[in-house]
């Protein structure tokens, strides 16, 4: 496509590339309100009075398993060469 830019996105959404490759745009619009949703409902589901994390295990989890989805995408997506994806 004449005149296409094919570039990589800045590193603070480089996690989103993959999730954009595998369905397609309207995923970088989808994913960060998932993820706000989640975090806007810790308080809600985390209401133990205990401040300690070994009480905390299931959160603490559940936080886990999403930061190293984060993390596994943006090495994921740094590590895929640069290629236009537009249709």
């Amino acid at each position: 496509m004449a005149g296409a830019e094919v570039t990589k996105p800045w590193w603070m959404f480089v996690w989103l590339f993959p999730a954009e490759e595998a369905w397609g745009a309207k995923a970088l619009v989808i994913v960060p309100i998932v993820l706000g949703i989640l975090l806007a409902l810790v308080p809600i589901l985390d209401r133990s009075p205990y401040m300690s994390p070994r009480r905390r295990k299931a959160l603490l989890v559940i936080a886990s398993l999403i930061l190293a989805v984060i993390v596994v995408s943006s090495v994921v997506a740094t590590l895929q060469p640069v290629s236009a994806h537009l249709e």
